[in-house]
């Protein structure tokens, strides 16, 4: 009886001692692809972020444009600029690194050939008076036209995955920045 029952704990020993090696390979070989995936994870998330947030800001960097340069959007005189060539690049960048979220850096985006024309149109209309009478009244409006080539660098995190590839974006932008309404 002491023989079997010696012999089934060393049965048993060998068995466990087995498992016990093979849970350790299973480790050993799903333990990599689990941190591949992971670190896949975060860094396909990280890109789309930062492909995201440069959408974002190069949609927005005409509204910061026109915050940086005018100061007074209602500037409606004849004598305003109409085509703005130099410093545009300048302040067209620094309208999209303001407007860009966490991630943006300014030394991998470049601007080139940006360019803004300024425009006013003017109508005519009539509206009516305490004395029922109608009256000229003029709306003026200013336009605003962006045109701007944008590149920036966009650098993995830890570039097993994905390596730094450059994204390239020509942004042409139409709109009003303001009206007035003026009756006589």
């Amino acid at each position: 009886m002491q023989k079997l029952s010696a012999a089934l704990r060393c049965s048993v020993s060998r068995q466990a001692h087995r498992e016990e090696g093979q849970a350790l390979l299973e480790f050993a070989l799903v333990f990599p692809l689990f941190v591949l995936l992971i670190f896949a994870t975060i860094e396909l998330g990280w890109v789309g972020y930062q492909h995201i947030s440069f959408e974002y800001a190069c949609s927005h960097a005409n509204w910061g444009y026109v915050k940086e340069k005018y100061k007074d959007a209602g500037d409606y005189a004849d004598t305003a600029p109409t085509d703005i060539n130099s410093g545009v690049d300048t302040v067209v960048k620094k309208a999209i690194t303001d407007s860009g979220w966490f991630g943006m850096d300014a030394s991998k985006l470049v601007v080139s050939g940006a360019e803004v024309t300024l425009t006013s149109t003017s109508s005519s209309f009539d509206v009516p008076n305490y004395d029922k009478k109608p009256h000229d009244a003029t709306q003026y409006t200013r336009h605003m036209h962006v045109r701007a080539t944008i590149s920036y660098r966009v650098k993995p995190l830890v570039g097993l995955f994905i390596t730094e590839h450059g994204m390239e974006r020509t942004v042409d932008y139409d709109q009003i920045i303001g009206q007035q309404r003026r009756s006589y």
